[in-house]
């Protein structure tokens, strides 16, 4: 059977093409190749450091919360806000209470500076928040815990457990009145958030598990 010569030309037209089309396919550019290279790395990265944001760059608005909620939260709960506290032998569960209308999770844990001797230690309320890596204090708190003129912009306090320091930063911009504990504290404490709503709706511990 005769294959009129038109044709021939197509199919080994179309032979080329499919060619070159497995070759590109098999030969990746190279510079896929170093930004799956780079991808890799970041995710792969011990600490995280590479898709850390900095500090000087987080903010998160938190308008219903300040300085004047907190102390109205500690005297309706029986443990006012920067009072005089204790450490416990077991330092968890801590009661924590589901509050407000946009359901802020607040726990009352007790802090200590640990950069100075015989620092006096204190009841702070937190806003207990994973959406934050940082553990954030106001200026308010750290003037009770630190004391007035401070110039660090981080403090190693220790929060409920006397054993464990957590690096606090001060709050900022849109939470400057709240204080925050973060997914770092969460980490290094260990914690858990722990719901019973079947006991109650305005309740939560935190447990470490």
């Amino acid at each position: 059977m005769l294959i009129p010569r038109s044709i021939g030309v197509l199919v080994r037209s179309t032979s080329k093409v499919l060619q070159s089309v497995r070759t590109n396919s098999e030969k990746k550019p190279s510079k896929f190749n170093d930004l799956n290279s780079l991808c890799s790395q970041e995710s792969t990265s011990s600490d995280g450091s590479l898709l850390a944001v900095p500090y000087k760059d987080f903010d998160v608005l938190i308008s219903d919360i300040d300085e004047k909620e907190l102390d109205e939260i500690g005297a309706a709960n029986h443990i006012e806000n920067l009072s005089i506290g204790s450490f416990s032998s077991t330092p968890f569960p801590v009661l924590g209470r589901v509050h407000g209308r946009n359901l802020r999770l607040m726990a009352p844990l007790v802090c200590q500076n640990v950069e100075a001797g015989n620092s006096k230690i204190f009841n702070v309320w937190f806003l207990v928040y994973c959406g934050s890596p940082y553990t954030c204090l106001t200026v308010k708190s750290l003037e009770k815990l630190v004391g007035h003129g401070f110039s660090h912009h981080l403090h190693n306090i220790a929060i409920q457990d006397p054993e464990r320091y957590i690096e606090c930063h001060i709050s900022k911009a849109h939470f400057a009145n709240v204080n925050i504990l973060g997914m770092d504290a969460i980490q290094q404490l260990e914690l858990s958030i722990d719901f019973n709503w079947k006991v109650s709706k305005n309740t939560f511990y935190l447990v470490r598990k």
